[in-house]
Protein backbone atom coordinates (compact mmCIF):
# COMPACT_ATOMS: atom_id res chain seq x y z
CA UNK A 1 0.00 0.00 0.00
CA UNK A 2 0.81 3.69 -1.16
CA UNK A 3 1.04 4.91 2.31
CA UNK A 4 1.29 8.91 0.77
CA UNK A 5 -1.77 8.14 -1.35
CA UNK A 6 -4.01 6.13 1.57
CA UNK A 7 -3.14 8.83 4.24
CA UNK A 8 -4.26 11.44 1.65
CA UNK A 9 -7.29 9.44 0.06
CA UNK A 10 -10.94 9.83 1.45
CA UNK A 11 -12.17 6.77 2.14
CA UNK A 12 -13.48 5.12 5.61
CA UNK A 13 -10.15 3.11 6.23
CA UNK A 14 -7.85 6.35 6.23
CA UNK A 15 -10.46 8.10 9.02
CA UNK A 16 -9.46 4.73 11.23
CA UNK A 17 -6.08 4.87 10.66
CA UNK A 18 -5.29 8.21 11.43
CA UNK A 19 -7.43 7.78 14.98
CA UNK A 20 -5.28 4.95 15.66
CA UNK A 21 -2.05 7.21 14.68
CA UNK A 22 -3.36 9.94 16.71
CA UNK A 23 -4.24 7.77 19.84
CA UNK A 24 -0.39 6.23 19.35
CA UNK A 25 1.16 10.16 19.18
CA UNK A 26 -1.30 10.94 22.58
CA UNK A 27 0.06 7.63 24.58
CA UNK A 28 3.30 8.82 23.55
CA UNK A 29 3.11 12.07 25.08
CA UNK A 30 1.44 11.30 27.84
CA UNK A 31 4.10 8.73 28.82
CA UNK A 32 6.71 11.30 28.10
CA UNK A 33 4.61 13.91 30.55
CA UNK A 34 4.33 11.09 33.31
CA UNK A 35 7.89 11.04 32.92
CA UNK A 36 8.97 14.36 33.14
CA UNK A 37 6.60 15.65 35.33
CA UNK A 38 7.39 14.01 38.88
CA UNK A 39 6.26 15.72 41.65
CA UNK A 40 9.42 15.99 43.70
CA UNK A 41 7.13 15.63 47.32
CA UNK A 42 6.61 12.43 45.95
CA UNK A 43 9.22 10.39 46.81
CA UNK A 44 8.88 11.10 50.38
CA UNK A 45 5.72 8.95 50.19
CA UNK A 46 7.53 5.36 50.63
CA UNK A 47 7.94 6.50 54.67
CA UNK A 48 4.93 8.02 55.12
CA UNK A 49 3.23 5.08 53.71
CA UNK A 50 5.11 2.89 56.18
CA UNK A 51 4.60 5.26 58.96
CA UNK A 52 0.81 6.00 58.42
CA UNK A 53 -0.60 3.31 56.42
CA UNK A 54 -0.24 0.42 59.13
CA UNK A 55 -1.40 2.70 61.96
CA UNK A 56 -4.49 1.51 63.68
CA UNK A 57 -7.80 3.14 62.87
CA UNK A 58 -10.02 3.94 60.20
CA UNK A 59 -9.10 6.33 57.59
CA UNK A 60 -7.79 6.37 54.09
CA UNK A 61 -4.58 4.57 52.88
CA UNK A 62 -3.15 4.23 49.77
CA UNK A 63 -3.98 1.02 47.51
CA UNK A 64 -2.37 -2.50 48.89
CA UNK A 65 -3.19 -4.36 45.85
CA UNK A 66 -3.96 -3.11 42.08
CA UNK A 67 -5.48 -4.17 39.39
CA UNK A 68 -3.58 -2.82 36.32
CA UNK A 69 -4.84 -5.06 33.62
CA UNK A 70 -5.04 -5.89 30.98
CA UNK A 71 -7.99 -3.76 29.41
CA UNK A 72 -10.87 -6.14 27.48
CA UNK A 73 -9.83 -8.79 29.75
CA UNK A 74 -12.03 -8.85 32.22
CA UNK A 75 -11.22 -6.81 34.95
CA UNK A 76 -14.29 -5.04 35.66
CA UNK A 77 -15.97 -8.33 36.56
CA UNK A 78 -12.86 -9.69 38.69
CA UNK A 79 -12.92 -6.23 40.75
CA UNK A 80 -16.83 -6.71 41.40
CA UNK A 81 -16.35 -10.28 42.77
CA UNK A 82 -13.63 -9.36 44.82
CA UNK A 83 -15.66 -6.94 46.29
CA UNK A 84 -17.47 -9.29 48.02
CA UNK A 85 -14.96 -10.30 50.55
CA UNK A 86 -15.44 -7.96 53.85
CA UNK A 87 -11.44 -7.41 53.97
CA UNK A 88 -11.02 -5.81 50.25
CA UNK A 89 -12.33 -2.29 49.62
CA UNK A 90 -12.41 -0.86 46.21
CA UNK A 91 -11.84 2.73 45.50
CA UNK A 92 -15.37 3.41 43.52
CA UNK A 93 -17.13 1.42 40.96
CA UNK A 94 -15.17 2.58 37.86
CA UNK A 95 -11.51 3.25 37.19
CA UNK A 96 -9.53 5.95 38.74
CA UNK A 97 -6.81 6.82 36.07
CA UNK A 98 -4.55 8.57 38.56
CA UNK A 99 -1.50 6.96 37.13
CA UNK A 100 -2.46 7.24 33.77
CA UNK A 101 -3.64 10.72 32.76
CA UNK A 102 -1.62 13.61 33.74
CA UNK A 103 -4.26 16.03 34.89
CA UNK A 104 -4.91 13.49 37.71
CA UNK A 105 -1.17 12.29 38.17
CA UNK A 106 0.18 15.97 38.63
CA UNK A 107 -2.57 16.61 41.34
CA UNK A 108 -0.37 14.44 43.77
CA UNK A 109 -0.42 11.49 45.97
CA UNK A 110 -2.74 13.07 48.33
CA UNK A 111 -5.01 13.57 46.15
CA UNK A 112 -4.37 10.09 44.94
CA UNK A 113 -5.18 8.96 48.92
CA UNK A 114 -8.36 11.44 48.79
CA UNK A 115 -9.95 8.77 46.16
CA UNK A 116 -9.69 5.55 48.42
CA UNK A 117 -12.28 4.06 51.02
CA UNK A 118 -11.61 4.27 54.50
CA UNK A 119 -10.52 1.15 55.90
CA UNK A 120 -8.85 0.32 58.79
CA UNK A 121 -4.90 -1.37 58.82
CA UNK A 122 -6.63 -5.39 58.56
CA UNK A 123 -8.34 -4.18 55.24
CA UNK A 124 -6.80 -3.76 51.86
CA UNK A 125 -7.72 -1.03 49.87
CA UNK A 126 -7.76 -1.42 45.63
CA UNK A 127 -8.22 -0.19 42.50
CA UNK A 128 -8.40 -1.28 39.20
CA UNK A 129 -7.51 0.19 36.08
CA UNK A 130 -6.09 -1.49 33.01
CA UNK A 131 -5.07 1.21 31.40
CA UNK A 132 -1.80 1.51 34.00
CA UNK A 133 -0.24 -2.02 32.90
CA UNK A 134 0.72 -0.42 29.67
CA UNK A 135 -0.09 3.25 29.91
CA UNK A 136 1.20 4.19 33.08
CA UNK A 137 5.08 4.59 34.56
CA UNK A 138 5.79 1.68 36.81
CA UNK A 139 8.28 3.86 38.84
CA UNK A 140 5.49 6.22 40.29
CA UNK A 141 2.91 3.14 41.38
CA UNK A 142 6.71 2.31 43.28
CA UNK A 143 7.06 5.66 44.51
CA UNK A 144 3.39 5.13 45.79
CA UNK A 145 3.40 2.21 47.75
CA UNK A 146 6.63 -0.47 46.89
CA UNK A 147 5.16 -3.12 48.89
CA UNK A 148 1.62 -2.82 46.28
CA UNK A 149 0.41 -6.09 45.00
CA UNK A 150 -0.33 -6.20 41.42
CA UNK A 151 -2.64 -8.27 39.84
CA UNK A 152 -2.91 -8.80 36.08
CA UNK A 153 -5.36 -11.04 34.10
CA UNK A 154 -4.55 -11.83 30.53
CA UNK A 155 -6.33 -13.05 27.65
CA UNK A 156 -6.11 -14.24 24.37
CA UNK A 157 -4.12 -11.12 22.48
CA UNK A 158 -6.46 -11.73 19.14
CA UNK A 159 -10.12 -12.03 20.57
CA UNK A 160 -8.81 -8.73 22.96
CA UNK A 161 -7.98 -6.82 20.06
CA UNK A 162 -11.72 -7.75 18.35
CA UNK A 163 -13.27 -6.55 21.62
CA UNK A 164 -11.15 -3.18 21.74
CA UNK A 165 -12.02 -2.44 18.27
CA UNK A 166 -15.80 -3.05 19.12
CA UNK A 167 -15.36 -1.20 22.52
CA UNK A 168 -13.98 2.07 20.59
CA UNK A 169 -16.08 1.93 17.85
CA UNK A 170 -19.34 2.11 20.18
CA UNK A 171 -17.85 4.77 22.09
CA UNK A 172 -17.33 6.44 19.10
CA UNK A 173 -13.39 6.37 18.77
CA UNK A 174 -13.41 4.97 15.47
CA UNK A 175 -16.17 5.61 13.06
CA UNK A 176 -19.32 3.88 12.83
CA UNK A 177 -18.28 1.99 9.39
CA UNK A 178 -15.21 1.34 10.67
CA UNK A 179 -13.28 -1.98 9.42
CA UNK A 180 -11.19 -4.14 12.05
CA UNK A 181 -9.37 -5.81 9.14
CA UNK A 182 -8.82 -2.14 7.83
CA UNK A 183 -7.71 -1.31 11.24
CA UNK A 184 -5.60 -4.85 12.23
CA UNK A 185 -4.10 -4.85 8.98
CA UNK A 186 -1.72 -2.46 6.72
CA UNK A 187 -1.65 -4.25 3.62
CA UNK A 188 -0.10 -7.87 4.18
CA UNK A 189 1.07 -6.67 7.67
CA UNK A 190 -0.50 -6.40 11.06
CA UNK A 191 -0.63 -2.61 12.18
CA UNK A 192 1.55 -2.41 15.09
CA UNK A 193 0.63 1.20 15.43
CA UNK A 194 -2.73 0.71 16.20
CA UNK A 195 -3.61 0.37 19.81
CA UNK A 196 -6.02 -2.35 19.98
CA UNK A 197 -2.81 -4.74 18.34
CA UNK A 198 0.29 -3.12 20.37
CA UNK A 199 -1.37 -3.25 23.76
CA UNK A 200 -1.84 -7.40 22.98
CA UNK A 201 2.08 -7.55 23.13
CA UNK A 202 2.06 -7.97 27.12
CA UNK A 203 5.62 -9.06 27.60
CA UNK A 204 6.58 -5.37 26.44
CA UNK A 205 4.41 -3.78 29.33
CA UNK A 206 5.11 -6.75 31.91
CA UNK A 207 9.01 -6.92 31.40
CA UNK A 208 8.67 -2.43 32.49
CA UNK A 209 7.16 -3.63 35.55
CA UNK A 210 10.08 -6.43 36.50
CA UNK A 211 12.25 -3.34 36.52
CA UNK A 212 10.29 -2.37 40.40
CA UNK A 213 8.66 -5.02 41.53
CA UNK A 214 9.52 -8.36 42.63
CA UNK A 215 8.07 -11.39 41.44
CA UNK A 216 5.82 -12.55 44.33
CA UNK A 217 3.95 -9.15 44.40
CA UNK A 218 2.48 -10.38 41.15
CA UNK A 219 -0.19 -12.84 40.64
CA UNK A 220 -1.05 -13.73 37.02
CA UNK A 221 -4.94 -14.65 35.97
CA UNK A 222 -5.87 -16.66 32.94
CA UNK A 223 -8.92 -14.97 31.32
CA UNK A 224 -10.62 -18.20 30.69
CA UNK A 225 -9.64 -19.59 33.84
CA UNK A 226 -11.55 -16.89 35.80
CA UNK A 227 -14.69 -17.52 33.35
CA UNK A 228 -14.61 -21.69 34.13
CA UNK A 229 -14.11 -21.50 37.29
CA UNK A 230 -14.34 -18.09 39.47
CA UNK A 231 -14.39 -19.42 42.92
CA UNK A 232 -10.95 -20.88 42.64
CA UNK A 233 -9.53 -17.69 40.87
CA UNK A 234 -10.90 -15.53 44.05
CA UNK A 235 -9.31 -18.12 46.26
CA UNK A 236 -5.87 -17.70 44.83
CA UNK A 237 -6.26 -13.91 45.08
CA UNK A 238 -7.28 -14.78 48.77
CA UNK A 239 -3.73 -16.51 49.35
CA UNK A 240 -1.55 -14.06 47.48
CA UNK A 241 -3.20 -11.35 49.72
CA UNK A 242 -3.16 -13.32 52.79
CA UNK A 243 -6.74 -12.76 53.39
CA UNK A 244 -9.04 -14.70 55.56
CA UNK A 245 -10.82 -17.26 53.24
CA UNK A 246 -14.43 -16.09 51.74
CA UNK A 247 -15.48 -17.15 48.77
CA UNK A 248 -17.52 -20.08 48.21
CA UNK A 249 -19.66 -21.70 44.83
CA UNK A 250 -22.84 -20.52 46.84
CA UNK A 251 -21.98 -16.86 46.15
CA UNK A 252 -22.17 -17.07 42.28
CA UNK A 253 -24.44 -19.04 39.75
CA UNK A 254 -23.90 -19.23 35.78
CA UNK A 255 -26.55 -17.07 33.63
CA UNK A 256 -27.52 -18.51 30.80
CA UNK A 257 -28.60 -15.08 29.26
CA UNK A 258 -25.61 -14.00 28.95
CA UNK A 259 -23.39 -17.22 29.45
CA UNK A 260 -20.92 -15.99 32.27
CA UNK A 261 -21.31 -16.39 36.08
CA UNK A 262 -23.14 -13.82 37.80
CA UNK A 263 -22.99 -13.03 41.91
CA UNK A 264 -26.07 -15.05 43.37
CA UNK A 265 -28.65 -12.53 43.90
CA UNK A 266 -28.05 -13.07 47.83
CA UNK A 267 -25.05 -11.56 47.90
CA UNK A 268 -25.63 -8.26 45.13
CA UNK A 269 -24.50 -5.37 46.95
CA UNK A 270 -25.15 -2.04 45.49
CA UNK A 271 -23.24 -0.51 42.79
CA UNK A 272 -24.47 1.53 39.74
CA UNK A 273 -22.76 -1.29 37.27
CA UNK A 274 -24.51 -4.26 38.46
CA UNK A 275 -27.84 -4.98 37.55
CA UNK A 276 -29.59 -5.31 41.42
CA UNK A 277 -31.85 -8.16 40.09
CA UNK A 278 -29.77 -10.65 38.21
CA UNK A 279 -26.20 -9.90 39.88
CA UNK A 280 -24.50 -10.02 36.31
CA UNK A 281 -23.00 -6.33 35.51
CA UNK A 282 -24.82 -4.47 32.38
CA UNK A 283 -25.47 -6.16 28.71
CA UNK A 284 -22.65 -4.70 26.86
CA UNK A 285 -20.18 -6.55 28.74
CA UNK A 286 -21.23 -9.63 28.12
CA UNK A 287 -21.42 -7.80 24.25
CA UNK A 288 -20.62 -10.94 21.29
CA UNK A 289 -18.42 -10.57 18.80
CA UNK A 290 -18.60 -11.30 14.98
CA UNK A 291 -15.72 -13.69 14.01
CA UNK A 292 -12.58 -12.49 11.98
CA UNK A 293 -12.09 -13.95 8.64
CA UNK A 294 -9.63 -17.02 8.41
CA UNK A 295 -6.73 -15.40 6.94
CA UNK A 296 -7.07 -12.38 9.23
CA UNK A 297 -7.32 -14.85 12.51
CA UNK A 298 -3.99 -16.75 10.83
CA UNK A 299 -2.45 -13.89 10.61
CA UNK A 300 -2.89 -12.30 13.86
CA UNK A 301 -2.20 -15.74 15.73
CA UNK A 302 0.97 -16.06 13.77
CA UNK A 303 2.08 -12.35 15.13
CA UNK A 304 1.34 -13.09 18.75
CA UNK A 305 2.37 -16.52 18.71
CA UNK A 306 6.10 -15.54 19.15
CA UNK A 307 5.32 -12.78 21.80
CA UNK A 308 2.87 -15.24 23.42
CA UNK A 309 5.60 -17.97 24.12
CA UNK A 310 7.82 -14.80 25.66
CA UNK A 311 4.83 -14.41 27.79
CA UNK A 312 5.42 -17.95 28.84
CA UNK A 313 8.71 -18.07 29.49
CA UNK A 314 8.28 -14.90 31.36
CA UNK A 315 5.72 -15.95 33.96
CA UNK A 316 6.02 -19.99 33.38
CA UNK A 317 2.76 -20.16 32.89
CA UNK A 318 1.04 -21.52 29.96
CA UNK A 319 -2.35 -19.94 29.60
CA UNK A 320 -5.28 -21.65 28.03
CA UNK A 321 -5.06 -19.68 24.71
CA UNK A 322 -1.47 -20.47 23.75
Amino acid sequence: MNLLKFVFSKDDRRISFIHCMIFAIILMVVLHILGRHTNPRQDNYQSRYIDEDYDEGIKKRFPGMLIIGVQKCGTQALAMFLQLHPKLKRAGNGEIHFFDRPEKFNKGLDFYKSLMPETDYTEIAFEKTPAYFDMADPREIHKMNKNVKIVIIFCDPVKRSVSAFDHRRDHGVFPENSSFIDLALDGDKVNTSCDIIYRGIYIEALQKYHNYFNEDQFLYIDQESFKTDPVKILRNVEQFLNITPFFKNSQFYFNETVGQFCIEPTYIYTSPRLDQQSGCMFSNKYRKHLPLEPHVEKKLIDFYNPLNKKLYQFTGIKYSWM
